[in-house]
């Protein structure tokens, strides 16, 4: 085998290769790596690799939130046991299923209030983990 600055040819044949297993990080940026014996004063050598890394735009993405936990659930109760579904029932399914998103919403605006955030995805795909029937709908 060759020596390339002391160091020998295939090993450095063997970092220049690109790894099997995308595990390896570093590996997906690497653009080119030499050897340097640095003047031959010493045993040790100096690798220089230059590396290919982009930055990626920071993605803005808007929530919208309850604060559940803060909720008391005994004034969100009595509040829907006073509400028109139990003062005053509907007598069939349909025409008890109408108001009732409207009014469970309009009590919950009063006990949890919808909040507003906006969370940057650090580069991320925020979406990442969802199947792709998740991230259609």
């Amino acid at each position: 085998m060759k020596l390339l600055g002391g160091v020998k040819v295939a090993a450095a044949k063997r970092i220049r290769q690109k790894p099997k297993s995308k595990n390896r990080f570093i590996f997906n940026y690497l653009c080119t790596v030499s050897v340097d014996d640095a003047g031959c004063i010493s045993d040790h050598r100096m690798i220089i690799a230059t590396l290919s890394v982009g930055w990626r735009q920071h993605q803005k993405v808007n929530f919208i939130f309850r604060r559940t936990k803060s909720v008391d659930s005994e004034s969100f109760e009595q509040a829907l046991y006073v509400s028109s579904l139990f003062t005053a029932p509907k007598t069939s399914t349909d025409e008890f299923a109408d108001p009732l998103a409207d009014i469970v919403t309009a009590e919950l605006d009063k006990v949890a209030p919808l909040h507003h955030a906006t969370r940057s995805s650090h580069g991320r795909k925020i979406n990442e983990f969802l199947s792709d029937t998740a991230k259609q709908a």
